[in-house]
Parts: C-alpha cells; sequence; structure tokens
C-alpha cells in the first residue's frame, strides 16, 4: 500500500500520544503538547468534537503546528467515520486511510473499534469494523514495508488492556493481537485508547510494547498522555524508551509538571507558578523557608513539597520521619469488594501477620455463602487486639464495607477492623514517593514486586464477580491478586522501617464521640435483638420493605428499626 513519506527526519523522533478526550479541555493537551515539543503527536481517537466544541475551533491543526511532523490520527468509535475530514488540516494524517513513513518507521491506523458478538452494533458508536476487514487492512499496510512499524489503534489488542468494567468482558480487536504475533521481529509500539480505565497503563508481550493513552472521564481537567523516544537502530530495529525523566505515561494538567506531584493542589501550583517556580527541578532545590515564603504556609510543612519534587526528580523515595506503626504483634488485611461500590459483597479478605508472613484467605465459592464468609471472617478478627490490624486504602473504604456488609448480616463487627490502621497516611508523612500513593506506585517505588501487577482492583473484581454470576469458581490468579495485595503490604512495611531508620507509634485516635460509642452500642443491640428471634438482617429485609429499602441506600438501621419490623412480623412477644 502507498503510504505518505514525511522527509526530514533521519533518526530519533520523539512522539507524545493521547486518546478519549470526552469531557476533557483540549487547552490541557495542547499544553502538554508546547510544554514537551514532540516531533508527532499521536491521537488515538474518541472526544474529537468535545475537543472542536470547547476550543471553538478544529483545534487538531493547532496541535500540528506545534510538532515538526504533525499529527497523526485515527477516528474513535464515538466520532463518526469522517470525523478526520471534517475536524482535520494541515498536517493532520488520517492514519486509517494510508500509512505515514516518517524517517523508516512506519506509523498505521485502525479506527473505531471492533464488532464483538453478543453486543448489539447500535450501543457501540461508529465508526466499526470486523476482525476479518480489519486484519486484511492491516496486513496490506505492512506486507511491503521492511523496517519498523508503530500502530495506531482506537481499540487495544484483545487480551491486552481491553477489560470493559461496564461491559463485564474484553473489547480489544482479534485483528490487532494476531498482527502483534504475525509481526513480532518489527512492531514495537502500539498505542490504543477506547477502554478509559485502562488509561496510562502498558505492557508488553514479546518485543512489542502496547500503551493505553485514554483520558478517565471522571478526572476533568486531567489528561493522561504518553511521552516517548523513538530510536530507529542499524538493524532496522525501533528501539522505544520515556522521553520525559518523569516516565512514559503522564497525567497532565494545567499544573504542568508541579502536577505530577502526589497531592499537589490548584492553589499551591499557582502561588508557585506565580512566583516563578514552574519545573520540578526548581522545587526541588528549595528549602522549606523558600517554599514557605512562595505558598504561605509554615515551613515544616512547606517543606513536603520540596520532598516530593526531590523524589521524583531522582526516581526514589525520599526520607521524611520515622514511619508510625502499632507495637507488635500486628496483622495486615486487603479486602477485595465487587466493582459497583462494594453494594453486592465481599468477595475475598486477607490476612496475614507481621511477625510470621503466614496468610489465610476467605473468598466466595458461592454467592449464596456471603454471609458464611463474613461469619468466618469476624471470627478470625474477633481474636485479634484492637489498633493492630493495618490496611491500606487512604480512606478506610474497604474496612468500612466489610464493616457495613457484616451488619447487614446481623453480625458484630470485631473491634479490631473497628479500628483498624490505614498505612496510606502514615507512609506520607513519612516517606516523599515519586508517583502516586497508590499501592503499586508506592511498592514500584521501594523495587517490591507484585507478581500480578498487570492486574488492578476494579479488573480483578470485574473477574471475579463475572465468575460468580455464571456460578463459576473465582479464577486462580485473581484469588492470587488478593493474597498478593496482603503479601507485598508486610513487604511495604519493611522497606519503609528499613528507609527512614526508627519507627514511631502512630498518633492514636482521640477517643471516640458520644455518639460514636452510642452507634457501636445500637449495632450490638441490633445483633441481640436478630439473634433472639432467630432471624438475620436479610431475612428482615424481604419481609419489610423499609428495612430493605435503607439496606439498598446503604444507610444505617438503627435497634429501633429492627424491633418495629420485628414486631410487625408477630415475633415480639418471642
Amino acid at each position: 500500500m502507498a503510504s505518505v513519506v514525511v522527509k526530514g527526519i533521519r533518526r530519533e523522533l520523539t512522539l507524545l500520544a493521547a486518546a478519549d478526550l470526552h469531557h476533557h479541555d483540549p487547552n490541557v493537551l495542547t499544553d502538554a503538547v508546547r510544554h514537551f515539543a514532540p516531533d508527532v503527536v499521536v491521537f488515538a481517537g474518541d472526544g474529537l468534537s468535545n475537543c472542536v466544541a470547547r476550543a471553538g475551533r478544529s483545534w487538531l491543526p493547532d496541535l500540528a503546528e506545534l510538532a515538526s511532523v504533525g499529527v497523526l490520527a485515527v477516528a474513535g468509535n464515538a466520532d463518526g467515520r469522517d470525523a478526520l475530514v471534517k475536524y482535520g488540516g494541515a498536517k493532520v494524517y488520517d492514519l486509517a486511510r494510508q500509512p505515514v513513513d516518517v524517517g523508516p518507521v512506519r506509523f498505521i491506523g485502525l479506527e473505531g473499534a471492533p464488532l464483538i458478538r453478543g453486543l448489539l452494533p447500535d450501543g457501540l458508536g461508529n465508526p466499526l469494523y470486523s476482525e476479518r476487514d480489519a486484519s486484511h487492512y492491516l496486513n496490506r499496510c505492512v506486507r511491503e514495508h521492511p523496517g519498523p512499524v508503530v500502530l495506531v489503534s482506537h481499540a487495544p489488542p484483545r487480551g491486552l488492556l481491553d477489560r470493559s468494567i461496564r461491559l463485564d468482558r474484553n473489547v480489544g480487536s482479534i485483528a490487532v493481537r494476531e498482527l502483534i504475533a504475525s509481526r513480532s521481529n518489527d512492531l514495537r509500539l502500539i498505542l490504543s485508547g477506547h477502554v478509559h480505565s485502562q488509561g496510562g497503563r502498558s505492557c508488553t508481550v514479546d518485543t512489542c510494547t502496547v500503551y493505553n493513552v485514554a483520558s478517565f472521564q471522571a478526572y476533568e481537567g486531567v489528561v493522561t498522555i504518553c511521552y516517548l523516544r523513538l530510536n530507529p537502530l542499524a538493524a532496522g530495529v525501533l528501539f522505544v524508551e520515556p522521553a520525559s525523566p518523569f516516565g512514559a505515561s503522564l497525567r497532565w494538567t494545567r499544573m504542568g509538571e508541579l502536577g505530577f506531584l502526589s497531592g499537589m493542589q490548584r492553589p499551591v501550583a499557582e502561588k508557585l507558578i506565580a512566583g516563578g517556580v514552574t519545573r520540578l527541578d526548581e522545587l526541588a532545590s528549595l528549602s522549606g523557608e523558600h517554599v514557605a515564603k512562595h505558598i504561605g504556609w509554615a515551613p515544616a510543612k512547606a517543606s513536603v513539597w520540596s520532598f516530593r519534587a526531590q523524589a521524583v526528580v531522582q526516581r526514589r523515595p525520599i526520607p521524611v520521619g520515622p514511619l508510625g506503626m502499632p507495637d507488635a504483634p500486628r496483622w495486615y488485611i486487603d479486602i477485595e469488594t465487587d466493582p459497583w461500590g462494594g453494594r453486592e459483597c465481599v468477595w475475598a479478605v486477607a490476612l496475614a501477620s507481621h511477625e510470621t508472613g503466614e496468610i489465610t484467605q476467605w473468598y466466595l465459592t458461592h454467592r449464596s455463602g456471603h454471609r458464611g464468609m463474613l461469619r468466618a471472617i469476624a471470627v478470625a478478627l474477633s481474636q485479634l487486639p484492637e489498633r493492630k490490624l493495618i490496611a491500606y486504602s487512604g480512606s478506610r473504604f474497604d474496612e468500612r464495607v466489610l464493616s457495613e456488609h457484616m451488619r447487614r448480616h446481623g453480625i458484630a463487627v470485631p473491634p479490631a477492623l473497628d479500628t483498624a490502621i490505614d498505612l496510606h497516611p502514615a507512609i506520607a508523612r513519612s516517606v516523599a514517593l515519586p508517583g502516586t500513593g497508590q499501592l503499586k506506585d508506592v511498592l514500584r517505588a521501594f523495587s517490591i514486586v507484585h507478581r500480578d501487577g498487570d492486574l488492578d482492583g476494579m479488573e480483578a473484581a470485574s473477574r471475579a464477580m463475572s465468575a460468580l454470576r455464571r456460578n463459576q469458581p473465582i479464577p486462580r490468579r485473581v484469588l492470587r491478586y488478593n493474597r498478593e495485595d496482603v503479601r507485598t503490604l508486610r513487604a511495604l512495611t519493611i522497606a519503609v522501617s528499613d528507609l527512614v531508620g526508627t519507627t514511631a507509634p502512630l498518633p492514636r485516635r482521640s477517643r471516640p464521640s458520644g455518639g460514636a460509642v452510642r452507634r457501636r452500642q445500637d449495632d450490638q443491640r441490633v445483633v441481640e435483638l436478630l439473634t433472639s428471634h432467630g432471624l438475620t438482617l436479610a431475612a428482615l429485609a424481604k419481609a419489610n420493605p423499609w428495612i430493605l429499602g435503607r439496606m439498598q441506600s446503604g444507610r444505617r438501621i438503627s435497634s429501633l428499626d429492627v424491633e418495629v419490623a420485628i414486631r410487625r412480623l408477630g415475633t415480639g412477644s418471642r
């Protein structure tokens, strides 16, 4: 197939890619292109009409003017088949119509999404393609090209960064996956989007690296970008590496480089930028006193931004203070819930001893066994002392969900779970990290290997619930993911303790308020009422719409609610 040849590029080139800007400000991506000044901008589809509407003009030609080669793009399944004809312009190349050769590197493209058996085309948008047609087109694009190839496909390869939580299935392209196998020697890079929850992630198959550059819709003003350097070697091999010292996949905001810092707030960034501090290396060189002058904080508190900038620039954790930990013995817990906010069930819990490393796991084999699993977990946790159980979330979400499900089933919440300690803020106080505070990022910072690190919590939950709905066992790898979370949490605690040198007890939480004490006593009264009448909360909800409504809405059920419901059942005199 004939290609467009872009002259003037002989050796390495830089590339910045993005996709799925459905609800995002396109000027955020424009800022990123202006900041990094890449040779090539790649747009992997979706959100073109939104970008044009918000920018008030065609927008893609504006991006093309900022890059020496221009914009290489494909339409997404939400763009429409002629989107690039409508919104294109000078130096904007539609890879789904014709390959583009930039030096020795051939860029090819696949627009839209594949037709998937069992899904109606009406709900998948346009353009759509059959796998047979896609395979034929891709093979035509590469048949006569002997050098390295880069594929821009809106849909990822089937089985790679393509698990849709909403559809509960893999939605990638089989044709793209087959191209990896057939061109394993020269297909070195695939840039895709489509599956928003996979944005910012990458994986490698054989010698081909796949990046999903979709921006997540829920994060308004945060655009996922991928910034790479492509270096064609003498033997026709394409060497791909991050072009930024901050990594390949980045979350870009209007805060610029300062937005790479974990926890950075827009007002703080604006004050630093107004003071002339726009780069992380500049911020890393400042003392706490200098930072405090810019942002108006106390020096001891302001120094956290210098430490975090140092961590990102040096790509390593920076000690800040002692890690607060409870005295031995202690245990670690990891709780897995359904992907819908934990409304339906808890499907696995793993518990590890700090002293021995022994791991105990409970998991569902069938959804009807939920209450029995919760009861077994409650029995085990009731044997642990208070404030000795350690979790990692930053919000205590999982612990609250597990407690709520126990209450729904009339099971007393163990004090150890009610007083569990969240390790996330303790680590944030003791160490400045080069990435986010998410567990996988923190593990990478300390070179701790998670054997299922390519999975994330949402994908694991989706696979587990999919198996349970089909009355099949949860996949072994998904269960191992739960065990790995708790194993690596123990390893992380040891690594952080070694780095900061000493440990100190966490500050004890303030004494519970009178309201909290009364709620705990009332929860115990709910359990006693249900037990004395031989009932469970689930059974009571089936017979009482009021109880059922409160359970479904996640609202607390008081002992008075239960007592009134029991009387209406005619069992109050028992």
